[in-house]
């Protein structure tokens, strides 16, 4: 109004201005008509600027709205991001998104479509990503929305034109007549729309934005058409989306790779409890295995020290005189220096001699009780030792052929002299045939024998022991031999059938227990077995007794499935012939620093017929062997100064011994393939006499017939 009024105003001071200057003659008619043309034609020049400066102020005010609309729609753009900024949810974001374009930009509809994000990290290795509506914005029936909810769409479904990459927008209207975009109208339910994608930086697309409206209602909402004042807030809009999408889309990676790291540090935490109560359990078990062996060694070594001490009280040392013509001995408190032999008239002299003044019956039946003792602390000192090589891996296979009937045998007589004082009877039944397979014959033995004694040790006076073999073929192909040793003794629980095969588990583990042992027999039984290439188990009922399996295959490539890795094998070899108690009647030199070994080697070997020679330094021993070139060398493995190996070297070296038997004696079962390899014969410590002079009569009846093999050749 106020520029109206300025415009009336100027016309009429201009109309004035006229007046003023028009000429006051009365005869100034003619020049009164020209003034009143030329002010008409000022007045509607006139009256055409106040129309054009009415219609510029009608524009500027159309435009200054225009601004402030446009103004508050990013004004609620900025808000809108600010809020989806702090979103974690994509449902969230969708819902957000969908609703801002609906209600601020005017268009009926509105969809988001991401991949999810399992089948997004999945398609880097397939190549194809599928995407689905997440949040949608409008009126749609029922039928729409069960259509929506549908929709899968690949990458494939949704090419974007090459000349809109730039703007990553594709615009379709009512007038397009593409059969594509006939094909997006039926998956958005749209007629005309906008459709944004939405990025990850180096990862590809990770949605798009959909805005649009139907056919009927399109007159009434925002136009699909290409105009900044829609495009450039919507491109805006779908920007700030791809960031947040890939925000979140890299918390959640993050929270998962956390969570990862926390299931990790859990399950690690989780195993290291495991770990610390296995070995808090194992020092347990060891602390209390280690209480049983105290008690089970300190008892047979109680009878070991003390019996020889209570006997020696028995001897006496005496002073004598003797005859030096016919040896005749006689006692006498007074001087018999000059006094002659009653007997023959020599000459007497004095002497000191030991005399037992205990019963002889009460000694023998002493000395029984020491060896006795003495077997029965060799046992567990060799489970011990077993029980070590064996969580070493240091034991190796030296598979033989035998038969079931003969290894039964074995076992039966090894049994029998073991248990000769036992009050129980045990039964053999095994195949009739000569059913043989391939096993390290020694190892069964043991896994028999184990037990066997462990019926034994379980079951009462009177009880029955029954031990038998069977062979089983499985299939076409896989043979193996079942081994039963059965009882009618104390029986196992259920609970405990399983820990009686563990290391250093017995059913009862305390030191008051009924029962002694190690409690090593089952585990490295169970141990043999499965280096076999078998399987071991119990059934039992407490009260009633227990039935102890197990399976040995046939041929060493059969075997069943075993946690136990495989042992070293050698090949097959023929089975040597036991050796029987025969004397050993040939010529020995034993070398050995300890002088109690050497006592004790030359007693024995000469009970058995020997002629022996015993040497306490290894420096000497050489020159003995060369002076005396016995049959048989017995070498310390492990002696002061020269040790056993370099006497062995330099008596090889010397081919005037080369019929010698030469044997190399440690305590240590892991040098046992190291002494082989050198030539000789091992031999273990401890050994006592019918094992010693067992080996000795083996390996000299079998190089005396290689010597005779040879000869004949």
């Amino acid at each position: 109004m106020f520029t109206l009024w300025l415009h009336g105003s100027y016309k009429m001071a201009r109309i004035d201005e006229l007046k003023a200057n028009q000429p006051q003659n009365a005869g100034g008619s003619a020049n009164s008509d020209t003034d009143a043309t030329r002010l008409r034609s000022e007045n509607a020049r006139l009256q055409e600027q106040v129309r054009l400066l009415m219609a510029a102020e009608s524009k500027l005010y159309t435009l200054q709205e225009h601004l402030n609309k446009q103004q508050l729609l990013y004004a609620r753009l900025a808000e809108v991001s600010r809020v989806l900024n702090t979103l974690l949810s994509f449902d969230e974001i969708g819902s957000v998104l969908v609703h801002f374009a609906v209600y601020e930009f005017n268009f009926e509809r509105s969809l988001l479509l991401l991949a999810k994000e399992r089948e997004y990290r999945e398609s880097f290795s397939s190549q194809t990503i599928q995407f689905e509506v997440v949040a949608s914005e409008g009126y749609y029936d029922n039928d729409e929305k069960e259509h929506l909810s549908q929709l899968r769409l690949d990458e494939s479904d949704l090419p974007l034109p090459q000349s809109t990459q730039d703007t990553g927008s594709l615009r379709v209207q009512s007038d397009d007549t593409d059969p594509f975009a006939d094909t997006l109208r039926q998956h958005f339910l749209m007629n005309e729309f906008f459709v944004f994608q939405l990025l990850r930086k180096e990862e590809g697309r990770s949605g798009y934005f959909v805005v649009g409206n139907t056919r009927e209602q399109a007159r009434y909402q925002t136009r699909v058409e290409q105009k900044d004042s829609v495009t450039v807030p919507l491109t805006s809009l779908a920007q700030h989306a791809s960031i947040t999408l890939a925000n979140v889309h890299s918390y959640l990676a993050l929270e998962r790779e956390r969570a990862r790291l926390d299931q990790m540090v859990a399950e690690r935490t989780r195993e290291l409890s495991e770990a610390l109560d296995a070995a808090n359990e194992a020092v347990r078990l060891k602390g209390e295995f280690l209480a049983k062996m105290s008690h089970e060694l300190r008892t047979p070594l109680n009878s070991i020290v003390n019996v020889p001490a209570a006997l020696v009280s028995d001897y006496q040392e005496v002073e004598v005189w003797y005859c030096t013509g016919c040896d005749a001995e006689f006692q006498s408190e007074d001087d018999e220096t000059e006094t002659p032999c009653p007997e023959c008239d020599g000459r007497l002299e004095q002497r000191t001699v030991t005399v037992c003044e205990g019963d002889p019956a009460e000694h023998l039946r002493f000395l029984k009780l020491v060896k006795q003792q003495g077997d029965h602390l060799l046992h567990l000192v060799e489970d011990v030792l077993d029980f070590s090589r064996m969580e070493s891996g240091r034991v190796s296979l030296n598979y033989e052929n035998i038969s079931v009937k003969q290894l039964i045998d074995d076992v039966q007589q090894t049994i029998r002299v073991s248990i000769k004082n036992e009050i129980r009877l045990v039964t053999y039944d095994y195949p009739d045939a000569e059913f043989c397979f391939s096993v390290d014959a020694l190892k069964i033995k043991q896994v028999l024998i184990n037990l066997i004694n462990n019926s034994v040790k379980f079951t009462a006076h009177g009880g029955k022991i029954h031990v038998s073999a069977a062979a089983l073929q499985e299939n076409a192909i896989d043979r193996y031999v079942r081994f039963e040793v059965s009882d009618d003794g104390i029986g196992i629980a259920k609970e405990q059938q399983q820990i009686i095969f563990e290391s250093f588990r017995q059913v009862d583990g305390s030191s008051t227990r009924a029962h002694g042992g190690a409690g090593l027999g089952l585990a490295i039984s169970k141990q043999l077995v499965e280096l076999h290439g078998g399987r071991i188990w119990v059934e039992s009922t407490p009260g009633v007794g227990s039935r102890f399996f197990f399976e040995i295959p046939v041929h060493p490539a059969q075997r069943f499935p075993s946690s136990v890795p495989p042992a070293s094998i050698s090949s097959p070899q023929k089975r040597t012939p036991r050796a029987e108690d025969a004397a050993c009647d040939y010529s020995v030199v034993v070398v050995d620093n300890d002088l109690a070994v050497l006592a004790v080697s030359r007693r024995i070997l000469e009970l058995h017929g020997c002629s022996v020679v015993t040497v306490s330094e290894s420096s000497q021993a050489f020159d003995t062997v060369l002076e005396t070139r016995p049959d048989i060398l017995i070498l310390d493995l492990h002696m002061p100064g020269q040790g056993g190996e370099a006497v062995f070297k330099q008596v090889r070296a010397e081919r005037l011994l080369d019929n010698t038997l030469i044997c190399l004696s440690t305590a240590d079962h892991t040098e046992e393939d190291a002494v082989k390899a050198l030539g000789a014969v091992w031999l273990p410590k401890p050994w006592n006499a019918q094992s010693l002079c067992q080996t000795l009569n083996t390996h000299m009846k079998q190089r005396i017939s290689a010597s005779a093999f040879e000869s004949e050749g």
